[in-house]
C-alpha cells in the first residue's frame, strides 16, 4: 500500500504554535493560537464565584492542556508554557480593563446610592443619533460638567444614557432634529441603572456598564434641554453625517416600500432595525431567521465584490480597485451599523484585501482570528455579546465544519452539497448559544434558512439595494423596482408566517449551564473531526494509499470507534438532559416575580406542573388625543418580562393560569402569554369586567380553545400528589357574572405543598378578610385546618392600608410575608401602616421593590429555603 506523505513545513513556520486538522486542511499558526488563548483568559477573567481566585488559573491550564493534544510531542513543553503565559495575560489585562471601568461623578464623597435619585444639570455633547418612540427620546451625551444640587460643579467626561420625556407631541419633531456633536444642557434626575430583578431576568446596569456607562438621566420635556446652535466639530460630527446619510436612506426606502415592509427592508438594508413590525420580528426569531434582519458577512461580501467589479469595469487595476475599496469599507461599516457581526465582516474584508494587496491573502481562519483578536483586544466586552459570539463561531464552523461535512453527505451534486452543508453546520453550531441566550429553537429552522436565506441574500437584498440606489436619484424611478421587491417580499413574509403558526415544531429549552454549552461543542467537533478522517482513510484506502499518523496519539483517538461512539452518546445524553433538567428534581419552587406594580407568581410543584397566578401589568393613562405617546413596540410585562423568564426556567406549558381577579395590573401581561406559551386551563373569579384588557385576553383564550373555568369556596385541585389547591374565595356562580369592582371578587387560594402552606390573597380588603375568617371559624369551609399557622403569605393588595389587617395576621400567623409591588410606586404602597402590622406580628417581610424576586423552594423532607435576587 503507497504511502501519502505528509508535506514538509517551511523552516519560517517551525516556531508556530497551533496545529489543527480538519475538514481535508492543515495550518499552523501563531495567530490562532493567540486568539484562542486570548478568549481563555478573557473567558476566565469573566466567571465569578465562591472558588474565583483559584478557577482562573485552573481553567487557563485546563484549556492549554487540551490544547496542547493538537501539538507534536517535541514542541509540548514549549506550547504549554506559551499558551499559559498567553492565557495569564490575557487574564489580567481583561481584569485590568474591567477594573478601570468605574464612573467619575462624585459629589462631596457620596456614594452612588446616594447621588442616585438627585436632581442635577448636565452639559456636554451628544454623542449618539437620537431615538424617538412615542412620548420618549432617549440619546448618550458624554458629559462634560454636572452642577449639583448645593451648586458645587464637576468637571467630569462621562458616558451618560439620556432619557427624556416628551410633553407634547411637537417635541418628537425637536428632539429628532438634534445631532450627533451637538452641545446640550440638560437638567433631570440622576438613577443608576436596573440591575437584574429577577433570577435569570435581563440585567441592564451590566449591559450599560460593558458600554462605559454607569448613569442614566431621567429628563422632563425638551423645554428643559438646552441646544448650543454651534455644533462642536470633530469625530461626533463626522459621524453626524453617516446618521444623516443613514436617515437619508432610511427616507428612501420608506418612500418606496409599504409601511408594513419598510422596517424590514432599513433593518435588511442600512441595519436600522427600529422600525421592525415587533410581530412580524417574533415571526423571524421563532424560526430563528433574526440575522436576516441585520447587516452580516454575506452583506460585507455583496458590497466588496460589488465594488471591485465595477472599479474593473471602469478600467481600474486590481491593486487600485483593492485600494479603493478597503478605504470605503469604513465608511460602509458605519453606514450600515457598525454592529458587533458587521465590524467583524467589514475587519476581515480590510484584512482580506490588504493581504491580497501584498500578495499574502491566507486562509480564512487566519483571517477570522486576527480579526477576532483586534476587535477584542480594542473592547474585551465583546467577548460578552451574543452577537460576536454568534458571528464569530458560526463564521469559524462553516470554515472549519463544511469541508468535513460536505463529506459525509451522499449527496454527489456539489451546489445541492455545499447548501445543506453550510446550512447544517450553521445551525449546528449556532444551536447551543440560541438556547442558552433566547431558550427557544424550530426544527423548522433548517428548512426556513435553507429556502430562505438564499432567497433573500441573492434575490431581496441585490434588488432593494438597487432600488434605493435608484431611489436616491428618483423615487419615481426606482418605484417599479421597489413594486417588484415588495411583491416578493409578501410571499416570503407569508411562508414564514405560516411556518411559525405551526407551534409544534417549535421547542422551548431551558437556559443550560455553560458547562454544558463548551462541552457540546466540544463533542459536536470530536465527532466531526474522527469521522470526517474515517472517511478520508476509508477513501483513500479504496485507492490503495494508506493515511499517515503524523499528528500522534490524540489524533488517532479521534477515529477510534469507540471513541466516536462514546461522544455520541455523551451528547445525546447531554442535549436530552439539558432539555428536561427538572426530571430527576422534585423539588417544588414559588417564586413572586417582580413585575413592577402588579402581580405575577410561578408555581413549580414537584410533579413538574407549571401555575402561573396572574402575570402583572403595566397602568397607562391615555387621554383622547394622545396615541402619539404609543411607541412602535411598547413595553408589555408579559412580553418583555414574564415569557422570557419562563422560557429561560424551560416552562413549555402552563397546566393552569390562575386570574386572582381582572385589574389591569393583574392580566395586562397575560394575552403575551397566551399567544407564546400553551396553557391548558384558564381558572378565575366566574366574573367579566368590561375593560379593554379583559376582554382582549378571553378573547384570545376562546380563539386558542383554552377551557375557562370559574373557581371559588370549596373548589380544590390535587395538582399531583404533593401538591394541593384549596379556594377559599370568592362565593361560586352559576354563571358569569359582570362586575367592575374587582379587588373584593379576588380568588384566594390556599397551596399545600410538601406539608408547606402558602396562601395567594389577589387584592382582597378588610372586609373580605373579615368574612373569610368568619366562614373558616364557622367551618364552612371543610379545609379549616389545613393552613395555620401559615408558612407563606402573599401579602394582599401591594401592602395597600386596606387590606392586611392585624386580625388577619393573628388568625393565620404567617412565618413570612411577600409582597408584590414596583420601585417608587404612585400610591404609596406598601404602607407604613401594613409594614407595622407584619413587623408587629413577628412576620419576616420580603418586598420586590427592593429585593427583587423572592424565590421559596419546598425539598421533600418540607424544608423551606427562600431566597431574594437582590441582597
Amino acid at each position: 500500500m503507497k504511502m501519502l506523505e505528509e508535506e514538509p513545513l517551511a523552516a519560517e513556520k517551525r516556531f508556530e504554535v497551533l496545529f489543527l486538522e480538519g475538514g481535508g486542511f492543515r495550518l499552523r499558526s501563531w495567530v490562532i493560537s493567540f486568539t484562542l488563548m486570548l478568549v481563555a483568559g478573557f473567558g476566565t477573567a469573566v466567571l465569578t464565584g465562591p472558588i474565583a481566585i483559584r478557577l482562573p488559573y485552573f481553567a487557563i491550564t485546563l484549556s492549554a492542556l487540551l490544547f496542547v493534544l493538537f501539538l507534536p510531542a517535541k514542541n509540548r513543553v514549549k506550547s504549554v508554557a506559551t499558551c499559559l503565559l498567553l492565557a495569564l495575560a490575557a487574564f489580567f489585562y481583561y481584569q485590568w480593563v474591567d477594573g478601570r471601568n468605574l464612573s467619575h461623578l462624585t459629589w462631596d464623597g457620596r456614594l452612588a446610592s446616594e447621588i442616585d435619585g438627585q436632581s442635577v444639570h448636565v452639559s456636554g455633547i451628544l454623542a449618539s443619533p437620537v431615538q424617538v418612540e412615542g412620548d420618549k427620546a432617549s440619546f448618550l451625551l458624554r458629559s462634560e460638567s454636572v452642577v449639583w444640587p448645593d451648586g458645587s460643579t464637576q468637571n467630569v467626561r462621562e458616558r451618560i444614557r439620556i432619557t427624556v420625556k416628551l410633553q407634547k407631541e411637537a417635541e418628537q419633531q425637536t428632539a429628532a432634529r438634534l445631532r450627533r456633536g451637538d452641545p446640550l444642557a440638560l437638567q433631570g434626575k440622576l438613577l443608576l441603572p436596573e440591575p437584574a430583578r429577577n433570577f435569570g431576568g435581563f440585567d441592564y446596569r451590566s449591559y450599560l456598564h460593558r458600554q462605559h456607562i454607569h448613569w442614566q438621566l431621567s429628563v422632563k420635556g425638551m423645554a428643559t434641554v438646552e441646544h448650543n446652535r454651534k455644533p462642536a466639530f470633530g469625530t461626533d460630527r463626522l459621524l453626524s453625517y453617516m446618521d444623516l446619510s443613514r436617515k437619508r436612506l432610511g427616507n428612501v426606502i420608506a418612500d418606496l416600500f409599504p409601511a408594513n415592509q419598510a422596517g424590514y427592508m432599513k433593518g435588511l438594508l442600512i441595519g436600522d432595525q427600529n422600525d421592525v413590525d415587533p410581530e412580524q420580528y417574533r415571526h423571524y426569531s421563532n424560526l430563528g431567521l433574526t440575522h436576516l434582519l441585520a447587516i452580516s458577512g454575506m452583506h460585507v461580501a455583496v458590497f466588496v465584490g460589488a465594488m471591485l467589479w465595477l472599479l474593473a469595469r471602469f478600467g481600474m487595476t486590481r491593486e487600485g480597485a483593492q485600494t479603493v475599496v478597503l478605504g470605503l469599507l469604513p465608511f460602509y461599516v458605519l453606514l450600515t451599523g457598525a454592529s458587533p457581526s458587521v465590524l467583524r465582516a467589514g475587519l476581515m474584508a480590510a484584512l482580506a484585501l490588504y493581504a491580497a494587496r501584498r500578495g499574502q491573502l491566507k486562509d480564512g481562519l487566519h483571517l477570522l482570528s486576527a480579526t477576532g483578536a483586534i476587535l477584542l483586544v480594542w473592547n474585551p466586552y465583546y467577548l460578552l455579546d451574543v452577537g460576536f459570539q454568534l458571528s464569530f463561531l458560526v463564521t469559524a464552523g462553516l470554515i472549519l465544519g463544511v469541508p468535513a461535512f460536505s463529506k459525509l453527505l451522499p449527496i454527489a451534486d456539489k451546489r445541492w452539497n455545499s447548501a445543506i452543508s453550510v446550512a447544517v453546520v450553521a445551525q449546528a453550531v449556532s444551536f447551543p448559544i440560541t438556547i442558552f441566550y433566547f431558550n427557544q429553537f424550530s426544527l423548522l429552522s433548517l428548512a426556513a434558512n435553507l429556502v430562505l436565506v438564499p432567497f433573500v441574500s441573492f434575490v431581496i437584498t441585490p434588488l432593494g439595494t438597487v432600488a434605493m440606489i435608484i431611489g436616491l436619484v428618483s423615487v419615481s424611478a426606482a418605484k417599479p423596482l421597489g413594486w417588484l421587491t415588495a411583491f416578493l417580499n409578501d410571499w416570503g413574509f407569508r411562508g414564514v408566517e405560516w411556518l411559525d403558526q405551526v407551534s409544534i415544531f417549535r421547542l422551548i429549552w431551558p437556559a443550560p449551564p455553560l458547562w454544558q454549552v463548551l462541552v457540546c461543542y466540544l463533542l459536536g467537533a470530536v465527532l466531526l473531526a474522527g469521522l470526517s478522517r474515517r472517511k478520508d482513510a476509508a477513501r483513500l484506502a479504496a485507492q490503495g494509499i494508506r493515511l499517515p499518523d503524523f499528528s500522534g496519539r490524540g489524533r488517532r483517538l479521534l477515529t477510534d470507534g469507540w471513541v466516536l461512539a462514546a461522544s455520541g452518546t455523551l451528547l445525546v445524553v447531554l442535549l436530552a438532559f439539558s432539555f428536561m433538567p427538572n426530571l430527576l428534581h422534585n423539588a417544588g419552587t414559588v417564586s413572586v416575580l417582580d413585575v413592577g406594580q402588579g402581580d405575577s407568581i410561578w408555581i413549580h410543584t414537584p410533579g413538574n406542573k407549571n401555575i402561573l397566578i396572574d402575570g402583572g401589568g403595566t397602568l397607562t393613562f391615555r387621554k383622547p388625543g394622545e396615541q402619539w405617546k404609543i411607541a412602535l413596540d411598547p413595553f408589555d410585562v408579559g412580553d418583555d418580562v414574564i415569557v422570557p423568564l419562563l422560557k429561560k426556567r424551560g416552562v413549555r406549558q402552563l397546566d393552569a393560569l390562575l386570574i386572582t381577579h381582572e385589574d389591569e395590573d393583574h392580566i395586562g401581561g397575560l394575552p403575551a402569554i397566551v399567544d407564546q406559551i400553551p396553557v391548558k386551563r384558564i381558572l378565575f373569579n366566574g366574573t367579566l369586567k368590561a375593560s379593554d384588557a379583559a376582554i382582549k385576553l378571553f378573547e384570545a383564550a376562546i380563539e386558542k380553545d383554552i377551557p375557562l373555568i370559574p373557581v371559588g369556596e370549596g373548589d380544590s385541585w390535587q395538582v399531583d400528589k404533593s401538591t394541593t389547591l384549596y379556594f377559599l374565595q370568592p362565593a361560586k356562580t352559576a354563571e358569569v357574572t359582570p362586575s367592575k369592582e374587582q379587588n373584593g371578587k379576588s380568588v384566594v387560594t390556599l397551596m399545600e405543598m410538601y406539608k408547606r402552606t402558602f396562601l395567594f390573597t389577589g387584592d382582597m380588603e378588610a372586609e373580605e378578610e373579615a368574612q373569610l375568617m368568619y366562614r373558616l371559624e364557622e367551618s364552612r369551609i371543610t379545609m379549616a385546618a389545613v393552613g395555620r399557622p401559615l408558612d407563606f403569605l402573599k401579602t394582599a393588595h401591594h401592602g395597600s392600608k386596606t387590606s392586611t389587617t392585624a386580625e388577619w395576621l393573628a388568625y393565620w400567623q404567617p412565618k413570612i410575608a411577600a409582597i408584590s409591588v414596583g420601585e417608587n410606586n404612585l400610591y404609596g404602597h406598601p404602607t407604613p401602616v401594613v409594614l407595622d402590622r407584619l413587623n408587629d406580628s413577628g412576620v419576616v417581610t420580603f418586598r420586590t421593590d427592593k429585593q427583587g424576586e423572592i424565590r421559596a423552594r419546598v425539598t421533600p423532607s418540607g424544608k423551606l429555603v427562600l431566597e431574594t435576587k437582590i441582597k
